[in-house]
Order: structure tokens, then sequence, then C-alpha cells
């Protein structure tokens, strides 16, 4: 998140120039949240909530949106070859250690598998 808010990018522009339409709607700044948007650019919907029921709100009036946008508008542009300089997130070391995290709501202390959330965060 931290290179697309502020690096000078063309891939980044595109993520600041819509996220500044978004819920915080001002240049500079924090853009965290979750967005939906169309390849092109277009800000769908927008929220920066740890309210699950906000967020699956939000996620459904960006979707009744992206179904309402003409078919060219869900498409990235042919000509868009974004020139970016290096990602750190492309250098893993050929034998590096890579870490992933995946989160679910527990219900029950211990765990009880059968007693969780169906909500998880990948």
């Amino acid at each position: 998140v931290w290179r697309l808010q502020r690096v000078q990018d063309e891939d980044a522009f595109v993520f600041q120039e819509m996220a500044n339409k978004g819920h915080y709607r001002r240049v500079g700044g924090t853009r965290q949240g979750i967005y939906v948007c169309s390849p092109s650019g277009i800000l769908l919907s927008s929220i920066n909530s740890l309210n699950p029921d906000d967020v699956l709100e939000m996620i459904k009036s960006g979707l009744d949106k992206w179904n309402a946008l003409p078919f060219s508008e869900r498409q990235i542009s042919s000509d868009f070859k974004p020139k970016v300089r290096h990602r750190w997130e492309n250098s893993y070391p050929s034998q590096g250690m890579v870490l992933n995290l995946s989160k679910i709501d527990l219900f029950t202390d211990p765990p009880v598998q059968s007693e969780r959330s169906d909500r998880w965060n990948i």
C-alpha cells in the first residue's frame, strides 16, 4: 500500500487518482481501505471499516455498480502498459521463505472446529 500511495509510477497514479475519490475524498494522506473499482480506474465504492457487515454492504454496492457498467469499462485498456520502477514484491530470493497469513474469527475458547465464523481474512 505504501508504494501505491507514494511512488510516482503509472500504476500508482491510477490507484491514487481513484482513491482520491473514495471515502476520504482528499489528495494525499492515507488511502487505507477497501476499494471496488473497474480496471479502467472508475471508483465504484470504498470504505475503511473493520465492521464486516459494512464492508459486505460496500462490496454489494460496488458489485451493483459493476453490473451496470458497459462492457468496455470492465476491460483494461489494451494500450495500458505501466512503466514501473523496481518492485520489491518481485524480488523474492530463489530459495527464500515466503510467509502467508490467513485469519478466521473463532467464537469459542478453546476453538471448536464446527463453531467458527464463515468470514475469512486471507
